[in-house]
């Protein structure tokens, strides 16, 4: 289970399936040791989705790796993915499939922050992602997908294209205020 996981399937619910289903998960420390081996992993997801490696299920809004999902053909010989969350199991087919793109992610931050001089003028932006569990913002200026939980941080870098096409992105959005 991922920290994104966690975070989607609500905290206590979450922790409760992990001390089942893993025997060295006993106490508040121990679990703790697994969320922070999980942090680098999640901030690479984070960064996977800006790259636009991630899709959406049009069922249950789950994102996912294609890789994740199980390939197979229907009734008409037609490529479909099964999408490989535990509550969904529908089949996509592949026109039904939605790609998640950098701007669309974006539009569902929960904050920006702008970065500027004192000149009033653009230098980058932050841009929380999510919240609540972990919390997971992009950092032009760091160059970083940054995540935080528990006194615990990661951060994983993002590629100079990806960075400068977001510091495009939030340049443009401080331009309409």
């Amino acid at each position: 289970m991922t920290i994104l996981e966690l975070y989607q399937k609500g905290f206590d619910a979450a922790v409760e399936e992990l001390m089942q289903t893993h025997d060295d998960i006993t106490t508040y420390e121990t679990l703790k040791e697994f969320i922070k081996s999980k942090l680098d992993e999640d901030s690479l997801m984070v960064a996977a989705h800006l790259l636009n490696e991630l899709n959406k299920c049009p069922h249950c809004g789950n994102y996912f790796k294609l890789s994740d999902a199980e390939e197979t053909t229907d009734e008409d010989g037609d490529t479909v993915y099964i999408c490989p969350c535990k509550h969904c199991k529908e089949p996509i087919s592949e026109y039904d499939l939605e790609q998640i793109d950098l701007y669309e992610y974006l539009l569902d931050a929960y904050d920006i922050e702008y970065i500027i001089n004192s000149r009033k003028e653009y230098q980058s932006v932050r841009i929380t992602v999510a919240t609540g569990g972990p919390a997971i913002w992009i950092d032009t200026d760091k160059r970083a997908v940054c995540l935080a939980w528990w006194g615990e941080t990661a951060q994983a870098s993002i590629l100079p294209q990806t960075c400068n096409c977001i510091d495009a992105y939030g340049e443009q959005l401080y331009a309409g205020y």
